[in-house]
């Protein structure tokens, strides 16, 4: 079902009723593009890897929001569905300075218009949205209006000093409200004409001034009308009753537009404050761009950001994430949303009475609402593989709940929103820092009789560096530590210095020192094997490694399984960062065509 700005107010309480009774629901986004800033590297660490989707994503423009709502019919034994496809502008709102600025990239421009995106209704009919931040905001400015406008009862004017051709003017409206007082009845209304901020400031009170409140003036303002060319009309002031009904039928019309200010906005927060299962698909960027969109403008640090979303969205569930997880990933090849819904069997969706749907034959992907619900269709379709039987008992999703699937680093594959992020073993990497002409090449030859080394670039004069082993990395960082040519730390001191030169997060309760669970390690002979260094014998069993959970006593992640998985994340372009090459000095990709590390 579309939704504009035309027809949203009607559809609110259709559509927060299918919140209300549906048992989970499936998000997705559209934006105008993915990344602007430094791509994450394979080795970042989770907050770093959060600052720069933050930094690099936050500008952009959130088009289209999809959402689906899945409800159980015990009678048929069958989910029912009901999808809404949102078009998203933040459209500039009378008597708020909100004129927002947003980028576009090109590629993601394109791919939507190959899509057969429709921009226009973006731009024509686009719902807007407030955080609640901005809403008090609004409200506050009203508030002050009204004030305002009780004041200027009193008939106090501020008369201004004016220009040949704005007196011109100003004699010009005032005989054509002389003309207008001749037959007007009280509150008849004269339409003055759009005007800028000074020429209404002149009305207001040069032009007032000569009629000694027997007319009043207003703005009649719409979401439509931008904040710099307003339309004023004069009216004839009628007596107190009179004027009273005049403000309550301003305030009721003021209370409307704010209404349409806060938009899609009420649909998140009605969900939020259902605390129903949201379901996404590679959902780091949809989750980030809802909520600082329409709940909250997300903060720098990172475990604030973790603390917002498990406040905002206390179950959420990502199926990239489960995907790659057993016993989903022995059967999955690729884990992209077409492949996904092909590879299980698909259960049958019905729609809700007075709603509307899809199928998963009507291919139109890249459609916020379709896409969700190949999402929603994708779940439980994994549900069933594993015999779930509905009513579902969602203790079985415990494994998956609350862990965002995280694209690019290799040894985390999820940002627990619920607990404490894995810590992986980096002993193995150093970081190298060098002249700024140096390549890929001249880092090979410095690190010459150490074997093996794989060089993921950070910026122009310092990059990571893998080696085969801890072993050897300790060797490497013994024996080079006096060159001149490059400067050597391991990974975790740089990790300390970096964190120690940042500032401390605002929110007090992250200012005091976290206590986290203990996780086993995943070896780096694991991460050598996908980088395609050499592995020490020792490290070659493809045991099973227990991790801890709060929720579970215990979670099993098989680290043969987990591996291929996430390499095969790595050729996927189509949810997330793949199809942007890495940007490294030596101007090569950091894997071949054939997906092997050069």
């Amino acid at each position: 079902m579309e939704v504009n700005r035309s027809n949203f107010q009607d559809l609110l309480p259709f559509i927060e009723t299918c919140i209300d009774e549906c048992d989970f629901i499936a998000l997705d986004t559209e934006f105008t593009g993915i990344n602007s800033n430094e791509t994450p590297t394979i080795f970042d660490t989770l907050p770093d890897y959060y600052k720069k989707l933050k930094n690099g994503s936050s500008e952009f423009l959130l088009l289209q929001l999809g959402l689906v709502t899945f409800k159980y019919d015990v009678n048929t034994n069958k989910f029912k569905q009901s999808a809404f496809n949102f078009y998203i502008f933040p459209i500039p709102l009378p008597g708020l300075n909100r004129n927002v600025n947003f980028l576009c990239q090109s590629q993601s421009i394109s791919f939507l218009a190959s899509t057969g995106f429709d921009f226009n209704k973006v731009f024509h009919g686009g719902i807007s949205y407030l955080t609640k931040a901005e809403e008090e905001t609004y409200k506050k400015q009203l508030d002050d209006k009204r004030k305002k406008r009780a004041d200027n009862q009193n008939n106090d004017y501020n008369i201004l000093n004016l220009k040949e051709q704005d007196q011109i003017e100003v004699e010009s409206i005032s005989k054509r409200i002389e003309e207008f007082l001749k037959s007007a009845e009280p509150n008849e209304e004269l339409v003055l004409g759009k005007y800028n901020s000074y020429l209404r400031r002149v009305i207001y009170n040069n032009v007032a001034e000569k009629f000694k409140g027997k007319v009043g003036f207003d703005i009649k303002s719409s979401l439509e009308e931008s904040n710099s060319m307003c339309t004023v009309v004069a009216y004839l002031r009628g007596n107190k009753q009179q004027q009273q009904e005049r403000e309550n039928e301003k305030q009721l019309e003021e209370d409307k537009n704010l209404q349409q200010a806060v938009g899609v906005s009420y649909v998140i927060r009605r969900i939020s404050e259902s605390g129903k299962l949201v379901v996404g698909h590679n959902m780091f960027l949809d989750i980030m761009h809802i909520t600082n969109h329409f709940l909250q403008k997300i903060p720098n640090d990172y475990y604030s950001f973790k603390d917002i979303i498990s406040v905002c969205f206390p179950n959420i569930l990502d199926t990239k994430h489960m995907a790659s997880c057993s016993p989903f990933d022995e059967k999955i090849r690729f884990s992209t949303l077409n492949h996904l819904v092909s590879t299980f069997e698909n259960p049958e969706i019905d729609v809700v009475s007075g709603g509307k749907g899809y199928t998963v034959s009507a291919d139109k992907g890249h459609e916020a609402a379709y896409d969700a619900f190949i999402t929603g269709v994708s779940f439980l379709s994994m549900l069933k593989f594993i015999d779930c039987v509905f009513p579902l008992d969602y203790s079985v999703l415990d494994p998956y709940l609350n862990k965002i699937f995280v694209f690019k680093l290799t040894d985390i594959p999820y940002m627990n929103i619920g607990g404490a992020d894995l810590k992986p073993k980096r002993d193995h990497i150093l970081h190298a820092s060098f002249s700024s002409n140096w390549k890929t090449k001249d880092i090979e030859t410095f690190f010459h009789g150490y074997g093996r080394i794989s060089v993921v670039w950070i910026n122009e004069s310092s990059a990571y560096v893998c080696l085969p082993n801890e072993a050897t990395a300790k060797k490497a960082l013994k024996g080079l530590s006096k060159s001149k040519q490059c400067k050597l730390l391991s990974f975790f001191k740089y990790e300390a210095l970096m964190n120690a030169a940042k500032p401390l997060p605002i929110k007090e309760s992250l200012k005091e020192k976290k206590e986290f669970p203990s996780y086993p390690e995943i070896p780096a002979s694991k991460i050598a094997k996908l980088l395609g260094c050499a592995s020490s014998p020792e490290h070659d069993s493809d045991e099973e490694i227990e991790i801890e959970n709060e929720k579970k006593p215990l979670q099993i992640l098989t680290c043969s399984k987990v591996s291929p998985a996430v390499k095969r994340h790595i050729e996927e372009d189509e949810e997330s960062f793949a199809d942007e090459e890495e940007v490294v000095p030596s101007k090569k990709k950091i894997f071949n065509e054939d997906n092997t590390w050069e």
